[in-house]
C-alpha cells in the first residue's frame, strides 16, 4: 500500500518555497523498499508537491540553503490518511530532539598556569627530603590561593628510590568561582623487570561536562596488559582492555552510552599476531524513540569482513535478520500485526524444496502451475501468443530525386522516398520528397570608386592631396562602372577681407590736458579710440592708471630691521643708553624685532640684541652669514619688510631668480614687453595682441 504527499510548501512570511528538494529515506525494509534506499522530490515553481510514500518508516528531509533539515520519521500503514499535506503528517512523526550544544571544556592546564603565574597568587610550599648514594626520598607539598578570581589549589608529589625500584605518586585538586572542579592521582612503580602504571581523574567543568576516568597498565618483559574506563556527562561509559604477548595482541573496547532516551552498548574485539587477525564487533542498541533493538555482531578475519545484524521492531512485531559478508549481503524479515503474518527474503538464491526456485530474477517451477481461475499451465506454449509481423521502414536517397536511388545518404543527396516492409514484403515507395536545398546563384561585386580635383574641371585623381577642393564617385558593378556624379564641393573657399582694426593711446598727467602718445614720468591718466580702415572714433573718458600719493594712498608706517653700531668695546651697553643711542642713529624710537648690533673699530668682538617692545633682549640664535648653505633658507621663513634695497648688490637679481603672479609692485623702464594680453584690473579692458584684438566693456 502506499500514501499520496500533496501540498503547497510555504516559507514563514508566507512565499512560496519553488523548486525545493524533498528527500525520503527508508529506514527499515519492507514490501519490495529495502532499507536504507531514498527518494528525492522537487516541489514546481510555485510551491507544489505530490507524491507517493510506501507503507514503512520514512525519514523526510527538506533542503535549507544546501542542507538537508529532518522534519520527522513518518510510519506509513492503513491508519495513515491519505491524501495528506507534510503540516500534517509530522503529527504521525517521531519528534527530532535537537543535538544539544555544549560549550567546549576549559583547557585545564591553562588554568593551573594562570593561577601560578598571577601576581596576587599566595604561593605556600613544604619540602621534606631523606638521600643517600642509592635510596632517596622526597615529597614536595605545594598550595596556591588567589583571592581576586577565588581559585585554589594544591598538589602533593611523592618519590621513593632504592636502587633501580622506584615509586613515584603526584595527586593534584583545582577549584575555581566558575565551578570549575578538578582532581588527579597519578602513581607509576618500576621495577628492573616490570612497570606498573595508575591513573585516575575526575573533573566537573564550568559548562556542565563531567568527566570519570580511571586506567592502569602492566608490563613485564615481553607480556603487556592495561584496562581503562572513562565515563561523561552520565550517558556514555567507554571501556577499553589491551593484552600483549610478544607480537600477539589482543584489544577489547567497549561502550555504553545513553542515546535519545534509548541504550547503545557495543564491544569489540581486537586478536592479532604475525599470522592472522581478527575484529569482532558486538553492539546492542535499544532506541525508545521508534521502539528498535538492533543486535549485532561484526567479525573481520584477514581480508574478509561479516556482518549479523538481528532487527526487533516491538510496535509492529517486526523481526529482520541480515548478514553481509566483504559487502554481499542477505535478509530476512518476518513480520506479525496480530492479523497476518508476511515473510520477506533479499537473497540471491530462495528454494522451496525442489518445487519452487528462485535465483537472481529468474523464478523456476518444476510441476504444473495452478492460476486461481484454475488455469493449468504445463509448458511456454500454454502462455505464448501467435506470432507477430516484422515490420520496419526503408529509406532511399537521390541527387535529383528521379535516378540513382540508393540506401546510404551521401554527399549531395537532396531527395528521400520511403516504403514499409512487412515480413520481407516491400511496399511501393512514397512520392520523392526534397530535404536539402542546392547552393545558391553567385552575387554581384559592387564597389564605389573616388577621385579628387582642385577646380572640379580637370586632372581627375586617387587618393587626395592638399589643395584638392571637389570630390566625384561612380557604382562599379561586376568591373563594369557607371557614369561620373556630379562634382561637389568638399572644402570650402577663403572669405572676404576682414577690417583693419587698431587702438590709440595718448597719456596726461591731470587727465585734462597736454595729451601725447608716449607715457612720460608722472603720467596719471590714459584715453584711448578705436580707429577702422583709417577712420578714427570719439576718444573715451580719461581713466586714471598710476595712483596719486595723498590722495590714492599714503606711505605705511616703518617696519623693524636690522641696525649697527661701533662703540670702543663691541659690548651691548645699558638699555636706557641702547634705546638713546638707536633713537639718535635711525631717527625713531626702536620697534618690537628691531635687532640692533654693536662692533669695536676692528670688529673683532660683537654683540647683538632684540628688542622686544620693553627691553632689549638676547636673540635665540645668532647664524654667521658664511655657515648658510646656498638654497636653504626660502622665503616663507624671512619676516616681512625685513630685506630692503640698499642691502641687495646692484644688478644682483635677475629674471631668472623672479616667480611670481603679481608685479605691481614693481616700477621700471620696461622697453620692448612680449606678452600675449594686457588686461585691466577690472578686467573690462583687454588687449589680445595674439589675435589682434581689443576689448572694452
Amino acid at each position: 500500500m502506499s500514501i499520496t504527499v500533496t501540498g503547497e510548501l510555504l516559507t514563514p512570511i508566507g512565499n512560496t518555497s519553488s523548486n525545493t528538494h524533498i528527500r525520503t529515506t527508508s529506514q527499515i525494509s519492507l514490501g519490495n523498499t529495502l532499507k536504507s534506499s531514498f527518494a528525492v522530490y522537487v516541489t514546481s515553481d510555485v510551491g507544489i508537491y505530490n507524491f507517493e510514500l510506501e507503507e514503512g518508516l520514512h525519514l523526510v528531509e527538506v533542503m535549507f540553503d544546501d542542507t538537508y533539515i529532518p522534519i520527522g520519521s513518518f510510519i506509513v500503514n492503513s491508519a495513515t490518511p491519505s491524501p495528506i499535506a507534510l503540516a500534517e503528517l509530522i503529527k504521525y512523526s517521531t519528534p527530532i530532539v535537537p543535538i544539544p550544544v555544549i560549550p567546549e571544556d576549559p583547557n585545564w592546564d591553562a588554568l593551573f598556569t594562570r593561577i601560578n603565574t598571577l601576581g596576587d597568587t599566595v604561593k605556600q610550599t613544604l619540602q621534606e627530603q631523606v638521600a643517600d648514594d642509592n635510596i632517596g626520598i622526597v615529597e614536595l607539598k605545594t598550595s596556591w590561593q588567589n583571592p581576586s578570581e577565588n581559585s585554589n589549589m594544591a598538589s602533593e608529589e611523592n618519590q621513593t628510590l632504592t636502587g633501580v625500584v622506584s615509586s613515584s605518586k603526584e595527586v593534584k585538586t583545582y577549584s575555581d568561582a566558575n565551578a570549575n572542579q578538578s582532581v588527579s592521582e597519578v602513581v607509576s612503580q618500576r621495577t628492573g623487570y616490570s612497570e606498573l602504571d595508575t591513573e585516575a581523574s575526575m573533573y566537573r567543568a564550568s559548562n556542565g561536562n563531567v568527566d570519570v576516568t580511571y586506567s592502569y597498565s602492566f608490563t613485564n618483559g615481553a607480556l603487556s596488559y592495561s584496562n581503562s574506563v572513562k565515563g561523561t556527562n552520565e550517558d556514555n561509559i567507554l571501556g577499553s582492555e589491551v593484552s600483549e604477548v610478544g607480537d600477539a595482541k589482543s584489544q577489547t573496547d567497549k561502550v555504553t552510552s545513553d542515546v535519545t532516551g534509548g541504550l547503545l552498548s557495543s564491544i569489540i574485539d581486537n586478536l592479532t599476531n604475525s599470522n592472522s587477525a581478527l575484529v569482532r564487533t558486538l553492539s546492542n542498541a535499544y532506541t525508545a524513540s521508534v521502539a528498535t533493538l538492533v543486535d549485532r555482531i561484526s567479525m573481520v578475519v584477514g581480508p574478509t569482513s561479516s556482518t549479523i545484524e538481528n532487527t526487533t521492531k516491538v510496535d509492529e512485531t517486526e523481526h529482520a535478520y541480515t548478514t553481509d559478508v566483504d559487502g554481499k549481503s542477505g535478509s530476512y524479515k518476518l513480520t506479525n500485526d496480530g492479523t497476518t503474518t508476511k515473510a520477506e527474503f533479499l537473497v540471491d538464491e530462495f528454494r522451496v524444496g525442489t518445487t519452487f526456485n528462485v535465483t537472481g530474477n529468474r523464478v523456476n517451477i518444476t510441476g504444473q502451475l495452478v492460476l486461481s481461475d484454475g488455469t493449468q499451465i504445463d509448458g511456454i506454449n500454454d502462455i505464448r501468443g501467435p506470432t507477430g509481423d516484422t515490420i520496419f521502414e526503408v529509406y532511399e536517397y537521390s541527387i535529383d530525386g528521379a535516378t540513382d536511388w540508393h540506401t546510404t545518404h551521401q554527399s549531395g543527396d537532396l531527395w528521400r522516398r520511403t516504403a514499409t516492409s512487412t515480413n520481407g514484403v516491400l511496399s511501393p515507395f512514397s512520392l520523392a520528397t526534397q530535404f536539402g536545398s542546392p547552393d545558391g546563384l553567385a552575387g554581384d561585386t559592387i564597389y564605389v570608386d573616388f577621385t579628387y580635383s582642385i577646380d572640379g574641371i580637370d586632372n581627375w585623381h586617387f587618393p587626395f592631396v592638399d589643395g584638392d577642393a571637389y570630390q566625384r564617385n561612380r557604382i562599379v558593378t561586376n568591373n563594369v562602372p557607371a557614369g561620373w556624379s556630379v562634382a561637389g564641393r568638399i572644402i570650402g573657399a577663403d572669405g572676404e577681407p576682414g577690417d583693419t582694426v587698431f587702438i590709440e593711446y595718448e597719456y596726461s598727467i591731470d587727465g585734462l590736458s597736454l595729451w601725447h602718445t608716449n607715457f612720460d614720468t608722472g603720467d596719471h591718466y590714459i584715453r584711448s579710440r578705436l580707429t577702422t580702415n583709417g577712420t578714427p572714433d570719439i576718444w573715451s573718458a580719461a581713466g586714471k592708471i598710476v595712483p596719486l600719493k595723498g590722495i590714492d594712498y599714503s606711505d605705511g608706517e616703518s617696519g623693524p630691521g636690522q641696525y649697527y653700531l661701533t662703540n670702543p668695546t663691541g659690548s651691548f651697553p645699558s638699555d636706557v643708553d641702547a634705546t638713546a643711542e638707536f633713537t639718535a642713529y635711525v631717527g625713531r624710537p626702536p620697534l618690537r624685532d628691531d635687532h640692533l648690533t654693536y662692533t669695536n673699530p676692528t670688529r673683532t668682538s660683537v654683540e647683538i640684541k632684540r628688542y622686544d617692545g620693553i627691553n632689549w633682549v638676547a636673540p635665540a640664535m645668532i647664524i654667521h652669514g658664511d655657515l648658510l648653505v646656498q638654497g636653504t633658507i626660502t622665503g616663507d621663513r624671512m619676516v616681512a619688510n625685513t630685506i630692503t634695497g640698499d642691502q641687495i648688490a646692484a644688478n644682483s637679481i635677475t629674471a631668472a631668480e623672479i616667480n611670481t603672479t603679481n608685479l605691481s609692485a614693481l616700477s621700471a623702464n620696461l622697453g620692448t614687453v612680449t606678452t600675449g594680453v594686457l588686461q585691466s584690473v577690472d578686467g573690462q579692458f583687454v588687449i589680445d595682441l595674439n589675435n589682434k584684438s581689443i576689448y572694452i566693456s
